[in-house]
């Protein structure tokens, strides 16, 4: 097996434009196999999008196939085979393939009339997807065999022996390419633009240091993507900082003033203590339509929860209040991770309901481990643990392969002392919570009569769901109870 070479991302970008003016590139965002694929048409190839559109500067000619864009439908998806875990057999689906011979058809679609390209850029927006990222490559190598395959992303970015190992590319290409981040993504690729994109706040300087783009860049790329049917852009970021707030205050204002008629979704990148007044005015008077506000953790911390319930009760005061967002509703949500190693599901339960009776609506995020985090943080453990290194000897001997660590299936849920059905239980919670009738959810803690007597029924225990008794043709029975408390 022939391991990747390695090429570092700046000497890449330089490579390409000095040596292959006029050359022809064709571009693959790959299918993934996973057990869902939340907020699908959001899983956009932003990276090889907008190195497309600084590499058309050099005259490079660039074709795109897209595996997860589907235009107005919903992506296929077809079972690809079963996981285990616990007593649950689940499904693993593959989203974007009908069927494996699609792989080269779709491939071959883009080589019509002659068109050969004289490098392949594969990207991998997730580790854990590697295999489905190992297996395009090699459908690419036997149809063009003689062309050169890049591989960057996630993938190469995180595991990078890994891929090197595994991927099958000629070379992989790790981190960002600074000069590329500020560039605009090019959807002039697609033969029908998607409705929903992703957008970007901030770009990278030479340092690699991230900074926010220049706002009339911005400007330029939404009102290019509205003339082309886009609807809706989805901020990419992981998080739009305090520090810069006054900046994206200052791009919301630029919104209004030029009266761009759009929909922004921000996707847990704003954190709830940011939201004041002014900011919740102006987001709603922009165009802000879905807020998920973002899950801050301190890794280092036993309760890493790091904002507090006060922070979520003032900003749902100016959304609601101030910028007349509607209560119980979706487009506002508090994203809370679950699925941290060490971590005490009775805190999490908690940090859900109260968030669900400030919010009114909870998002369960999976957390998803990121290689060496076990050698940055100590996830609550004291320093005599932290030095044997549990979580690393874990990994290791439980967790040796990027599909593993899929935050789906709660690979750290056994470290924690825990099994998989609970956590199946904390999302049937979350779900029971997010419920609506009517357009809006029921609050367990709020002061509503109904509320009040139903935690009443629950505290005299009124109604005792764990008693055999007939009343009025009802009849509960103790073996109907699949698991009752540990504790």
């Amino acid at each position: 097996m022939a391991f990747s070479k390695v090429i570092e991302s700046e000497r890449f970008l330089n490579q390409i434009v000095r040596e292959q003016n006029k050359a022809k590139v064709l571009m693959i965002n790959p299918f993934v196999s996973d057990f869902r694929l939340p907020w699908a048409h959001w899983h956009q190839p932003t990276g090889l999008l907008q190195l497309s559109s600084f590499l058309k500067q050099n005259a490079i000619d660039i074709r795109l196939v897209d595996f997860l864009n589907a235009g107005d439908k919903k992506i296929v998806k077809r079972k690809y085979k079963t996981v285990e875990r616990g007593d649950y057999s689940i499904p693993l689906w593959r989203f974007g393939l009908p069927n494996t011979s699609d792989i080269k058809t779709k491939i071959k679609k883009q080589l019509r009339n002659g068109w050969k390209p004289d490098m392949v850029f594969f990207t991998s927006l997730n580790s854990i997807w590697w295999e489905d990222v190992k297996e395009a490559i090699q459908a690419s190598h036997e149809l063009l065999p003689d062309t050169t395959v890049y591989l960057g992303g996630l993938y190469p970015t995180y595991e990078p022996g890994h891929s090197q190992k595994f991927s099958g590319a000629d070379f992989i290409v790790t981190d960002h390419i600074s000069e590329v981040t500020r560039y605009a993504s090019d959807l002039s690729l697609y033969q029908s633009p998607p409705k929903s994109t992703g957008i970007y706040f901030y770009c990278r300087d030479q340092s690699g240091n991230q900074t926010p783009r220049p706002l009339a860049e911005i400007l330029d790329e939404i009102k290019t993507n509205i003339e082309l049917g886009v609807r809706e852009f989805a901020f990419f970021d992981e998080e739009i900082k305090s520090e810069d707030m006054p900046i994206f205050i200052d791009f919301l204002n630029l919104v209004i003033k030029k009266g761009i008629k759009t929909r922004f979704v921000l996707l847990g990148n704003i954190s709830a203590k940011n939201i004041d007044k002014k900011l919740a005015i102006k987001m709603k008077n922009a165009g802000v339509r879905k807020i998920y506000l973002k899950c801050n953790l301190n890794f280092n911390e036993k309760d890493y929860f790091a904002d507090s319930l006060e922070d979520y009760q003032k900003c749902m005061r100016h959304l609601i209040v101030d910028a007349d967002y509607k209560l119980g509703t979706d487009d506002i949500a508090a994203m809370v991770v679950i699925g941290m190693p060490f971590e005490d599901l009775r805190t999490v339960t908690k940090r859900v309901i109260n968030l669900a009776h400030i919010v009114r609506s909870v998002i369960p995020v999976p957390f998803q481990y990121v290689p060496s985090m076990h050698k940055s943080f100590t996830f609550g453990l004291d320093a005599s643990l932290k030095e044997n290194n549990s979580m690393e000897k874990y990994i290791s001997k439980y967790l040796n392969s990027p599909e593993k660590l899929n935050g789906k299936i709660y690979p750290f849920a056994e470290l924690s002392g825990y099994n998989f059905e609970e956590y199946m239980e904390l999302t049937r919670l979350t779900a029971l919570l997010n419920s609506k009738y009517r357009g809006a959810t029921f609050d367990f803690l709020g002061d509503s009569f109904t509320a009040k007597k139903f935690r009443e029924s629950i505290r005299t225990k009124g109604w005792d769901p764990f008693k055999d008794k007939s009343e009025g043709g009802m009849i509960i029975l103790d073996n109907l109870l699949i698991k009752s408390e540990k504790q």
